[in-house]
C-alpha cells in the first residue's frame, strides 16, 4: 500500500527534511483517528474505550486537549462501535448532529468510552433491516486519568444498509 512505501521511505531516510516530509505525507494517508494517536483499549459489540494520549498535534498553546480534536475522536468511537460486527454487512454513517459539553480542562491523557444495551443494538438492527436506515443516538464519554470527566457528546446519525447505497 501507499502507506507502507511511505512508512519504509521515511525509516531509511537521515535527512531530516525529507523524513519530515515523508511523515507529513503519511499523515495525509492515515486515518485521521491514527494520525491522532489514539489506541482502542476495548471494543465489543456494545462497549467501545479508546486512549487518546497528550500529543502536540492534540493540544493548544496552553497544553489543553482541544475541543476539536475531542469532538473529532467522540464521532469516531461512535462510527466503530455501531460498524463493530454489523450482521447487515457493510454500512454508511451520516452524522446529522453533534451536541458537546467541556466540563474541566486537562493536560493529561483522556479516555474516551461509550457504551450501547444489546437491546438499544437489536432494535436499531431490526430496522435497519426492515427499512435499510435508522437514525440513531448515542453518548460518548471522556475522562481523565483520575476518571474525572472531561467532556461529553451526544451524537446523532442517519446509520444506511449497504443495500440502499446502491
Amino acid at each position: 500500500t501507499a502507506e507502507k512505501v511511505v512508512n519504509d521511505l521515511a525509516l531509511h531516510l537521515n535527512e531530516g527534511k525529507a523524513k519530515t516530509f515523508l511523515n507529513s505525507a503519511l499523515d495525509v494517508l492515515r486515518p485521521h483517528f491514527v494520525s491522532l494517536g489514539a489506541r482502542v483499549s476495548i471494543l465489543s459489540q456494545t462497549k467501545i474505550e479508546v486512549l487518546l494520549p497528550l500529543k502536540s498535534r492534540n493540544i493548544d498553546e496552553q497544553g489543553r486537549v482541544i475541543p476539536g480534536v475531542q469532538t473529532s475522536l467522540a464521532i469516531e468511537c461512535f462510527k466503530m462501535l455501531w460498524s463493530r460486527k454489523s450482521p447487515l454487512g457493510v454500512l454508511s454513517i451520516r452524522i446529522k448532529e453533534v451536541k458537546s459539553q467541556f466540563f474541566r480542562e486537562t493536560s493529561s491523557d483522556l479516555i474516551f468510552r461509550s457504551s450501547l444495551s444489546e437491546t438499544h443494538r437489536e432494535l436499531v438492527w431490526s430496522l435497519l433491516h426492515q427499512d435499510k436506515k435508522a437514525d440513531v443516538e448515542l453518548g460518548v464519554l471522556a475522562f481523565d486519568l483520575d476518571g474525572q470527566t472531561i467532556s461529553e457528546f451526544e451524537i446523532v446519525a442517519e446509520i444506511i444498509t449497504k443495500d440502499l447505497l446502491g
